[in-house]
């Protein structure tokens, strides 16, 4: 995750914990030469940087400074995804291939975001398309912008791409091999469990999506590098995309709109309640180790994410008006976690405090 996230419990002396923090690390690129043997097909080449435009930016800073989506679209793609999701994006080295132009569909940019999402909604793992070749980077790059509007776009994880030109640099001719965290059969399963979990929810909008919040909490620990929705509902653990992608599928089915926003090293939950957007991060309020399920990242406005600049413009300037209060599920690591005694007896309070019935009082923040 992108920052380490801290939960103080003050009584007369601090306990705290923290999330591990998840580091990046850069694939190796190669390259590899195909021999063209047939009279039928054409050839392209590619090289490590098959687009040198001036504008491009070829060193991308994380993605979460840039201020709109339009500054991210010409990142060299390899870039872009290791800026984007770190080690879950594959992108594979730049590749010398032969190919056939009759067997690739021509994709015009004002088609680029509704063509792949069609691609990523069928769960279609191998493609093979054409773009005018100053656009080939902003083609690829759907994949690795920090706004997610869809499940479908979440759940696409990384490609391996062999990828070449005209010889007059007319057209970028693409073999899209796709990755996703869960296939179409383990989607239907995933988006079965997500009925069930919203079924058993009750009361208003916001009471459903704190319980949602608190299953998921409860009935997941948190595990670096254990990837997907599939992992989240019938492992019981996974890592962040695991959660968004999850809670943003009951939220689909509650007729919620839900995006996704993905940092540096971290991916979390956007949800539009009475016209205005608010973050969910069911990954940092879990706190399954010590016994709770914590709300400090539920509904919260852009306070906490005025350093992102997609984010300050979209989200609520306030935190939206909810209960703070703890969900504890499990007493004894509870109790353990903030050192109550067996004897002293506690009240939960709404704005995430707790009394003690030996006077004293447990603030978290």
């Amino acid at each position: 995750m992108d920052d380490e996230t801290t939960t103080a419990v003050t009584t007369t002396e601090p306990t705290t914990f923290s999330k591990e923090e998840n580091e990046s690390t850069q694939p190796e690129t190669t390259t590899e030469e195909i021999e063209t043997t047939a009279a039928t097909t054409k050839k392209v080449t590619t090289t490590k940087s098959p687009v040198k435009k001036s504008g491009l930016n070829n060193n991308p800073s994380k993605t979460e400074n840039a201020k709109n989506s339009d500054e991210l679209k010409n990142v060299a793609p390899q870039q872009a995804a290791n800026s984007s999701y770190d080690t879950e994006v594959k992108v594979s080295a730049m590749k010398e291939t032969s190919i056939n132009p009759n067997e690739f569909t021509y994709v015009a940019k004002p088609d680029f975001e509704s063509h792949l999402k069609g691609v990523w909604k069928k769960f279609q793992t191998l493609e093979k398309v054409k773009v005018d070749a100053p656009l080939m980077n902003e083609y690829l790059n759907y994949v690795c912008l920090p706004l997610k509007n869809s499940f479908y776009e979440v759940n696409c994880n990384g490609y391996d791409v062999q990828y070449g030109y005209d010889p007059d640099g007319t057209y970028a001719y693409l073999i899209i091999d796709w990755h996703y965290y869960v296939n179409e059969s383990q989607y239907a399963k995933c988006k079965t469990k997500a009925q069930n979990l919203v079924g058993q929810t009750t009361g208003s909008t916001v009471e459903r999506l704190r319980q949602i919040h608190d299953i998921l909490g409860r009935d997941t620990a948190y595990v670096l590098n254990i990837d997907g929705p599939y992992n989240c509902f019938f492992n019981n653990k996974c890592d962040c995309d695991g959660y968004t992608a999850a809670y943003m599928i009951c939220m689909d089915l509650l007729g919620i709109p839900c995006k996704a926003y993905s940092t540096s090293t971290h991916i979390f939950n956007c949800v539009q309640l009475n016209g205005k957007w608010y973050v969910v991060d069911v990954t940092w309020d879990d706190q399954t180790d010590s016994g709770f399920v914590y709300t400090r990242y539920f509904l919260v406005g852009s306070g906490m994410y005025s350093k992102y600049p997609i984010l300050k413009n979209l989200l609520s300037p306030t935190d939206y008006e909810c209960s703070r209060k703890l969900t504890v599920f499990n007493e004894e690591k509870f109790r353990k976690f903030a050192n109550i005694p067996s004897d002293v007896s506690y009240t939960l309070k709404d704005d995430s405090t707790v009394d003690l019935s030996n006077g004293y009082t447990l603030k978290f923040s």
